[in-house]
């Protein structure tokens, strides 16, 4: 069950950034920025 969950969570990331880059780029970044300032 928990293998399946985290194929779901990584497979709905991929398609995130399949066709969404732009916006995941900038997700990214801002946690990027969270974490480090």
């Amino acid at each position: 069950m928990t293998k399946l969950l985290g194929f779901g969570v990584v497979a709905l990331i991929a398609v995130g950034l399949v066709f969404n880059t732009a916006g995941v780029k900038t997700l990214l970044l801002n946690l990027f920025k969270k974490i480090i300032g």
